[in-house]
């Protein structure tokens, strides 16, 4: 106490304006090799009242958070005037992963699409996909002539898509397509993927039976990447049997993966519905060559025609309301299309087929399945290439995994099939939470810098396999485990771990959202405090117990002294001033 006095009384027994003040800057990241701050002025030592800027900058896979000690919130830049030393805490957040690339799906770079007779009509739709979905606020297609179109949110299995001009507005030609993906965390972070795609008019004879395919699909499609696209009316229905198909070559080992090959369509005078389907580049092995067919219709006899009657009269009733009928095929040859391989049932069961079908009228609550009837595909001598049906049932269990919401099903399906979606008694997965759907979970207060956790459980207590999204809806509470998709079986559980870390201090709320076998809801709050400030005294503590007699009563007197002290010194330096001045 008695030095503490005596520094205190010296420094303000010094002439004032002896000379200029420098403060010191400290900095200090957390945690460490997360990430630097840059000052401008750069240094660490200012002249007092000078405005000094902070930046902070993360390092990959990291981002800003917010400022700690002398520095509050989570403004970047910020900025603080030195009227003292100083010390600055930036802390960052580790991402789930950080958004390095975007890559386009369809159509893909150097690829020609090759356009049917009597198919301007249709749109071109973009897809693409990222290496970190969690990570992207959005996805931006642009083409070279000035169009453009913003993704938001991906489907479940990860693609961004738009739906683009139709060919009579592209125009044939080659054409350019820049695809920019933004960071959620990091908006100053944009990846960028360009493609380049040559659209064409094709010859009449190449359908000579104008049921949507070229009769020859690989003499069509010869190369990597062509794609066909054609719509045709059918004369018995008198509607529209939409066709898209894409070659590719089996990987050879060690090859980059370059995503999956995907095709979506969509019927102009059904503009808001969208079948996209996507199969594992890998399905195929070196040395083989594919061909993906996607056919869409609105019914079963346009999607097929007259030639199956039997599988038409087998078919389950009650379609769901603005439903459509997809075939999915796959093409294989080992010498690039004199004969047609077939391709092993098991390899499905690892690479399985995604299927996509977006715009549908489902009842919410209702219960409904993706039913399928294997289809095979052969090369006719008088018609060329034709789908067929084998005998059998329509049935469930090709189906994988299955998403249901009230406009869109998307599913994992083990082989080749014809597709639609209808409404059925048998039970579908039903989502059970713990705690309950629709209660809260009060995180309390948590300190600026700490962090709280909670873990529910999720649980399928219905029929079929449950699958698929956790998301929060505020960033201040984060999934650290269980998030994303997720897929169950029937009685199967998984735990979610929600992180509550607050940037400020004030209240936060917000929502964790199952979708999925029925929409879930648990809602979330917790407030951000500050750290409470700690007073500590020089010295030695005193032992346990009581403190000793007269020792804070000792400690006053000092104190008292030292100011007396000071006072006396102060009131002798005036008088020596005044005495200076008369004499003058």
């Amino acid at each position: 106490m008695n030095k503490t006095v005596v520094l205190l009384a010296l420094a303000m027994l010094l002439p004032w304006g002896a000379s200029a003040l420098n403060y010191s800057l400290d900095v200090t990241v957390v945690p460490t090799d997360s990430g630097y701050v840059q000052l401008d002025p750069a240094g660490g030592s200012y002249v007092a009242g000078m405005r000094v800027a902070l930046m902070p900058i993360p390092l990959p896979g990291y981002v800003f958070s917010h400022w700690e000690t002398d520095l509050d919130g989570s403004d970047a830049p910020d900025a603080l005037v030195m009227n003292a030393d100083k010390n600055v805490t930036a802390v960052f957040m580790s991402l789930q992963c950080a958004l390095e690339n975007v890559t386009a799906l369809s159509p893909r770079d150097g690829s020609t699409i090759k356009v049917g007779i009597e198919s301007r009509d249709l749109p071109v739709i973009f897809n693409a996909v990222t290496n970190c979905v969690n990570e992207v606020a959005r996805v931006t297609f642009t083409l070279s002539g000035g169009w453009q179109a913003i993704s938001l949110m991906p489907d479940q299995s990860g693609v961004y898509s738009v739906t683009g001009p139709s060919i009579a507005s592209l125009g044939y030609g080659t054409h350019t397509l820049y695809i920019d993906a933004t960071s959620r965390h990091q908006p100053q972070v944009v990846v960028e993927d360009v493609v380049t795609f040559t659209v064409e008019s094709t010859a009449a004879n190449v359908d000579n039976d104008m049921n949507g395919l070229p009769d020859n699909s690989f003499a069509a499609l010869n190369a990597d990447g062509v794609s066909w696209m054609s719509s045709i009316v059918v004369p018995q229905t008198l509607n529209r049997r939409l066709t898209m198909a894409t070659r590719w070559e089996g990987p050879f080992e060690g090859e980059p993966d370059a995503g999956p090959i995907m095709l979506s369509v969509k019927d102009p005078a059904r503009p808001a519905q969208i079948a996209a389907v996507s199969v594992p580049r890998a399905l195929l092995k070196a040395g083989e060559s594919g061909i993906l067919i996607v056919q869409v219709a609105p019914d079963l006899p346009t999607l097929l025609g007259p030639i199956e009657p039997q599988l038409i009269a087998a078919e389950p009733s009650i379609l769901v309301g603005g439903g459509q009928y997809v075939e999915v095929s796959v093409i294989m040859s080992l010498d690039n299309g004199e004969t047609y391989a077939e391709i092993d049932s098991g390899r499905f069961d690892d690479q399985p087929v995604h299927l996509s079908m977006k715009g549908l009228d489902v009842i919410p609550g209702s219960s409904y399945l993706i039913y399928g009837h294997e289809t095979g595909f052969v090369r006719d001598p008088e018609f060329g290439d034709q789908v067929t049906a084998w005998q059998g049932e329509w049935g469930t269990d090709a189906i994988r995994r299955l998403l249901i919401t009230n406009a869109a099903m998307e599913a994992d399906v083990a082989f080749l099939s014809v597709f639609a979606p209808y409404s059925t008694p048998i039970e579908g997965p039903r989502i059970s939470l713990s705690p309950q759907n629709g209660s809260t979970q009060d995180y309390g207060f948590v300190t600026l810098g700490a962090y709280r956790d909670a873990t529910f459980t999720l649980r399928n207590v219905g029929g079929g396999v449950l699958s698929g999204t956790v998301t929060t809806t505020n960033d201040a509470f984060s999934v650290i485990s269980g998030g994303g998709l997720y897929y169950l079986d029937p009685g199967e559980a998984t735990r979610v771990t929600v992180r509550f870390m607050p940037v400020a201090a004030a209240r936060y709320i917000g929502n964790l959202v199952f979708e999925g076998g029925g929409y879930a809801t648990l809602y979330l709050r917790g407030s951000g405090a500050k750290a409470p400030l700690t007073l500590t005294c020089s010295g030695a503590p005193p032992s346990e117990g009581a403190a000793a007699p007269g020792h804070e009563i000792g400690d006053s007197i000092l104190l008292a002294l030292g100011l007396l002290a000071l006072l006396l010194a102060r009131i002798r330096w005036a008088k020596r001033s005044a005495t200076h001045h008369s004499r003058n």
